[in-house]
Formats: structure tokens, C-alpha cells, sequence
């Protein structure tokens, strides 16, 4: 072998070798499963969102900014022809937590929005994919003052102990960090390789169950439903496509149901322009178009249903029980 084809061939082992560790760092939270428990479920007694609405439950909601994400919104559509439409494309997009009160159950929270280090740094707590995906896109990422989620724990005097994820992307678990010793709830199609890449440390070490909707009951015109609380009060609802295994979730209060809808749909005018966001691949983005087409069909049967989209700040922010 002469000394070109040598150097040659050394050339590639040593550039593959530094993608490879490249690889290996830049993905290190996502080689191991995450590790968890199932959710408890029980069948429930209601059998049509009719039954469930005739029954309204002592829980109320209150929704909270915790966090800015800064992008020019039509990136979350990749580039479709119809989001050039979209008003204020430019506008900060808010990153949203729930608290739930039941009368009997307790507080939980939906989603955890950001912890006090994204009013350090742009990237706050993101793990190094994010971290450099967000360069590369020229995104950034802010909390205010007094808006991280344990500020609005203390300040609100909340006591949650449990935490409903709606997806495993890192803007909805990046405050799991101010949550220590809760148990952590998602859907059980959300634990893979990519979505753990995605999330970085966020779920490392920390308590988590999982919702596994074949285990679930068709709930039309949505798809597969549970009672999480076996009294009707609140219910995930499987909506993939944006993540494998997406959940929103159904608050049936006293003062009228609310969908929690999460990135099945980020802002009212995606929902009213039937623009669905976009998922993992073609499968992905077809799932995603069937969970936009059945809410939309839910919200015509029941009108009454308040929506409440993944990164829009509702007109009201707090219902009473």
C-alpha cells in the first residue's frame, strides 16, 4: 500500500472515529430507556364525552406564562406555503403550565414550563442537542423576572404532587428541575431515542409513569380517552403526530370543560386554518393532520368546550372549581 492510500485511510478511520464520539456526546442522554412505572388507571364510568359533560367535577385551572420562546413562528410548520399567512410571525412565542385544584384528588400541574436558569443564559438547562439546535436556527429562550415555575409555585401557594407531561419536548419538562421527588406522567410511545436526545437530563433520576393509551377507551369523535381520576374531572386524550405518542388533556370543571390541547395545535390561528404542526417523518406528519381533523370535529359537537392551544396565553387564565 503506498503512503497516499495510507495517509488516505488513516484520514477516514480518525474522522470517523471523532464522529462517532461526536455522536455518542452529543447524544449521551438518549442511549439508555428511561425507566418507568405505569400510571394507575381504572375503568371509568362515563362512556361519551355527553355522560362526562352532564357530570362536571369540583376542579379548577389556572394557566401560567412560564417562559418565552423567540423564532420566527412559521418554522414550526416547516416552511408551509400557508403559514407565510400567519399574523405576527415574529411575536414571542409563551411556554404554558397548568395547575389543576381538585376538591378531592389534590393539585397537579400540566406541564412544567422553565426553571430559573433561562434567566441566566439563552439555553437555560437544555442539553447539548438543543443547545446547539437552537444556534443553528438562531433561537433563543427567556424567562422573566418572578415568571420561572417556582416563583409561580410560591407565589401562588401551590402544592402539586403529580406533573401531567403533554409531550417530551424540553420547552414543557425544562422546569422539572424545581419539582424534585414528583412523579412525572406521560405517554408511554414518548420514550424514545429522539425524544430523550430531545429532553436531555430534564427526566434523569426523577419518578416516572406512563400512560399507555391501548389500555384506554374510544372516546369519538377524539381517539382513545382515560378517565385519569375515575370521577370524569380530568382526561388524557391521544393526540400523536407532533411527538409518537402526544397527550392533551380534557378538564371537565364546573365552570365548563376546557381541552388542554398542548403542540397538537400551537395557536388558535393554526386551528382555525386547519395547519397542523409537524411530526416525525411522514407518519408523524400524517398523525398529526388526523389528531388536528378530530379535534377540530370535537370542538363543532361540543362548542361549548373551551380550547386552550399549546403556546397561546388564553383570554382567561383562571376558572374557579
Amino acid at each position: 500500500m503506498d503512503k497516499r492510500k495510507k495517509h488516505l485511510l488513516m484520514g477516514i478511520g480518525t474522522a470517523a472515529l471523532v464522529l462517532a464520539l461526536s455522536t455518542f456526546w452529543l447524544f449521551e442522554d438518549a442511549w439508555a430507556p428511561l425507566s418507568s412505572t405505569p400510571y394507575p388507571i381504572s375503568a371509568s364510568k362515563f362512556h361519551s364525552w355527553e355522560e362526562v359533560f352532564a357530570a362536571p367535577a369540583p376542579i379548577g385551572l389556572q394557566t401560567w406564562q412560564a417562559g418565552s420562546v423567540h423564532m420566527d413562528r412559521r418554522m414550526l410548520f416547516e416552511g408551509r406555503p400557508e403559514a407565510k399567512a400567519m399574523p405576527e410571525p415574529m411575536a414571542p412565542i409563551p411556554v404554558l403550565v397548568h395547575w389543576l385544584r381538585h376538591g378531592q384528588h389534590g393539585e397537579f400541574l400540566i406541564d412544567t414550563g422553565f426553571d430559573q436558569s433561562f434567566s441566566q443564559g439563552i439555553d437555560g438547562n437544555y442539553g447539548r442537542l438543543m443547545r446547539l439546535l437552537n444556534r443553528l436556527m438562531n433561537i433563543k429562550n427567556s424567562v422573566a423576572e418572578g415568571q420561572d415555575i417556582a416563583a409561580w409555585l410560591a407565589r401562588s401557594g401551590a402544592n402539586p404532587h403529580t406533573v401531567f407531561l403533554t409531550h417530551l419536548h424540553p420547552d414543557h419538562t425544562a422546569g422539572i428541575s424545581a419539582l424534585p421527588g414528583l412523579p412525572f406522567v406521560f405517554a408511554i410511545g414518548e420514550n424514545t431515542f429522539l425524544s430523550r436526545a430531545t429532553v436531555g437530563n430534564h427526566l434523569r433520576g426523577a419518578r416516572l409513569q406512563t400512560l399507555d393509551f391501548s389500555q384506554g377507551q374510544p372516546m369519538p369523535p377524539l381517539g382513545q380517552a382515560m378517565d385519569l381520576l375515575g370521577d370524569g374531572s380530568l382526561w388524557a386524550v391521544s393526540t400523536a403526530g407532533h411527538t409518537p405518542d402526544h397527550v392533551s388533556y380534557l378538564v371537565n370543571a364546573m365552570s365548563g370543560p376546557k381541552l388542554l390541547i398542548g403542540d397538537a395545535c400551537h395557536f388558535g390561528w393554526a386551528f382555525d386554518h386547519g395547519l397542523a404542526p409537524v411530526g416525525v417523518g411522514e407518519e408523524g406528519n400524517a398523525e398529526a393532520v388526523a389528531s388536528l381533523e378530530k379535534l377540530q370535529a370535537f370542538k363543532q359537537a361540543y362548542p361549548q368546550v373551551e380550547l386552550i392551544f399549546g403556546h397561546e396565553l388564553p383570554a382567561r387564565t383562571a376558572w374557579g372549581e
